[in-house]
């Protein structure tokens, strides 16, 4: 009897979803269990309350919102970046393509023309015909 109004309980509170408080879990990058644990609800449950409450799956919902999490983490770096020469360096890697020495680049300039050359000679003409 005492699980029966346990299951009543989680059921009523689970028709009405704290999607504030989703969105929190979510930007965090809060497992979905996780999520699922904080909330006291079963996968299902969420599922059709997502589609209730916004017409679209649960999974593309919590994707949208862990994008705010990776946006405030972006922000955080980029004034972190600020006062901390390493993390300047990193975000300039990581979005700027940058590398720690554009010079080693340039040591492989025409290598592959001189090493085909090579091959060709070495095996003959309609060797890379096969």
């Amino acid at each position: 009897m005492a699980n029966e109004g346990r299951r009543k309980s989680v059921g009523a509170k689970c028709r009405e979803i704290d999607w504030d408080l989703v969105k929190k879990l979510a930007s965090l990058h809060c497992t979905n269990t996780e999520i699922y644990s904080v909330l006291e609800c079963s996968k299902e449950s969420i599922k059709k309350a997502c589609l209730r409450d916004f017409n679209i799956p649960l999974r593309e919902k919590l994707d949208e919102w862990r994008q705010f999490g990776k946006a405030s983490l972006r922000r955080k770096q980029m004034n972190l970046a600020d006062k901390n020469a390493s993390m300047a360096i990193f975000l300039g890697k990581q979005m700027l393509g940058q590398k720690d020495n554009p010079a080693e680049d340039k040591k492989f300039d025409g290598k592959l023309e001189e090493l085909l050359d090579y091959l060709k000679d070495a095996k003959g003409e309609h060797a890379f015909d096969q």
